[in-house]
């Protein structure tokens, strides 16, 4: 039981950064990077990875990096290939000339 409910706190607290990374996506981009790289620290293999590191490419084209959201997107397609979130990232990568 105690395991189960460490679980459980971890896991809550893995959905409780990725809330906070997505409300600070527009009005502090570079905050949101740093909350992801951070959580992502925290779960390398937490049930969130995913959209936590799609949301940190995100976060780095709205700062301006073009060059590192590129290289991160293409790590990011090659390990998740059929994600939900390719789309996203593409429409966001756009943004860049």
């Amino acid at each position: 039981l105690e395991d189960a409910a460490r679980i459980v706190v971890i896991v809550r607290r893995e959905i409780a950064q990725l809330v906070r990374i997505r409300a600070l996506l527009d009005q502090d981009p570079a905050a949101a990077y740093q909350l992801a790289v951070r959580s992502e620290r925290e779960h390398p293999r937490g049930v969130l990875s995913e959209e936590r590191r799609a949301l940190a490419i995100i976060a780095l084209t709205k700062t301006g990096q073009p060059q590192t959201a590129q290289r991160k997107a293409r790590e990011f397609f090659a390990r998740y290939p059929q994600s939900p979130m390719r789309e996203v990232i593409e429409a966001a990568l756009r943004t860049f000339p």
